[in-house]
């Protein structure tokens, strides 16, 4: 769905973005987006892991440890703000 964020011409024009795989759930199939082709998208053909932010944030929600699945500073910094609560 990056073709519908706000100004979405200008950060593929401004950054290059990594793009991980994920699986696309059935409603999710219409404009996803999946097929942009441009310079700055660069896509990565690997192995599909069972982890998504939305998972991510319904665990902290939950008062799951998502330590292992971030890098130490961002969560630190979701517990410190707690975000996602």
């Amino acid at each position: 769905s990056f073709h519908l964020w706000k100004d979405y011409e200008k950060i593929l024009s401004d950054f290059e973005l990594y793009v991980y795989p994920r699986k696309i759930l059935e409603n999710e199939k219409k404009n996803t987006g999946a097929n942009i082709v441009h310079p700055h998208i660069r896509k990565f053909d690997l192995e599909l892991l069972d982890i998504s932010a939305t998972r991510i944030r319904n665990a902290i929600r939950n008062g799951e440890n998502v330590s292992g699945l971030l890098p130490g500073n961002v969560w630190q910094e979701i517990k410190l703000k707690k975000y996602y609560r």
